[in-house]
């Protein structure tokens, strides 16, 4: 891709009124999105890949049984912003812009690199990177695979994660008993503590060390990988798409995150401010029209005029290029 090449972010009137007046973009929280399953493609049926190793599946079992009764936030919240290399395309119009009544806004890629490259230099000096061995920050093209290929990244990394588990519970000198006792625990401690009530006081004890609180978060750090992993692949069904997303770590940020409330939800998102990301800062004032200028298409069932998008622009000091979507779709 050419450094004068541009990454669309489709959306409705009423968002890119807001980015433009307020001058912020906001990440949102992946696992608010309509359709979860999109980010946990990874881990989507990856114990049918491990079952021949009884002592691993039964680990990752327990766990990952976690994420499918709503504990899901409790692993990890990444906070993603999406954009497409196409800035007029209908299926992206349907899905992301109000059923086509809303906007493409398209940023120069090469902006979002220089941008993405000082927050993460930002954050390397305060020491608040590879939180849970997962990035801080993220820009990256999706990477589109069909059902074999996304079966054999599960089988290898199947393999990977079985290696370190068999590894850690070596190296840590977790038997048998002990293991059982953590998973047991792990699904429900008063269960665990009636399973084992001969020994109850013993239980608790062991529950309460920290070497089952060190497995413990061991496998959580494991599953959180799997499930960042998820966020950089779809199925080639949405190849079309041809979508990069910039990622952040919740668990990096948690003092800056912001709140709104829609439809009586509370929801957490992130900020960036949009003239730091255009870089207007750094330009000259004769040199900002070649280097910064936002691209701005109108949707097929956009009600809005050309004109009154530019002034909307011009008035809150942005410059833009707007026009008409080329497909004609009622």
């Amino acid at each position: 891709m050419d450094n004068d090449a541009y990454l669309y972010h489709y959306t409705s009137n009423q968002n890119c009124f807001n980015i433009i007046e307020t001058k912020k973009l906001w990440l949102s929280d992946c696992l608010k999105s309509n359709d979860k399953k999109e980010f946990t493609i990874i881990i989507e049926d990856i114990l049918n890949t491990c079952k021949t190793n009884e002592q691993v599946y039964n680990i990752l079992k327990c766990y990952i049984n976690e994420i499918y009764e709503e504990k899901l936030d409790e692993y990890y919240s990444i906070y993603i912003l999406c954009f497409s290399n196409q800035g007029d395309l209908l299926p992206q119009w349907h899905m992301y812009a109000n059923n086509a009544t809303g906007i493409s806004i398209g940023f120069k890629k090469k902006l979002i690199d220089e941008f993405i490259i000082k927050l993460k230099q930002k954050e390397i000096s305060s020491k608040k990177d590879n939180v849970y061995d997962i990035p801080f920050l993220d820009f990256f093209k999706i990477k589109y695979v069909n059902k074999e290929e996304l079966k054999n990244l599960q089988i290898n990394y199947m393999k990977e994660i079985t290696c370190k588990i068999n590894n850690y519970l070596s190296e840590n000198e977790i038997d048998d008993k002990e293991l059982n006792i953590f998973l047991d625990a792990n699904m429900s401690l008063q269960d665990a503590l009636d399973k084992y009530k001969s020994k109850c006081f013993q239980i608790s004890e062991l529950l309460g060390t920290k070497k089952y609180k060190d497995f413990n978060e061991f496998v959580k750090n494991e599953i959180r990988f799997l499930l960042y992993e998820g966020i950089k692949y779809k199925l080639s069904d949405f190849q079309h798409e041809e979508e990069w997303r910039i990622c952040i770590n919740s668990a990096a940020v948690s003092n800056n995150l912001k709140f709104n409330c829609s439809n009586d939800i509370f929801k957490a998102h992130i900020e960036f401010n949009l003239n730091e990301l255009l870089g207007y800062d750094n330009f000259d004032d004769e040199d900002i029209s070649d280097n910064a200028m936002l691209k701005i298409i109108l949707g097929p069932k956009n009600l809005n005029s050309i004109k009154t998008i530019e002034s909307f622009c011009g008035i809150n000091e942005i410059l833009s290029d707007v026009s008409k979507t080329n497909i004609n779709y009622k």
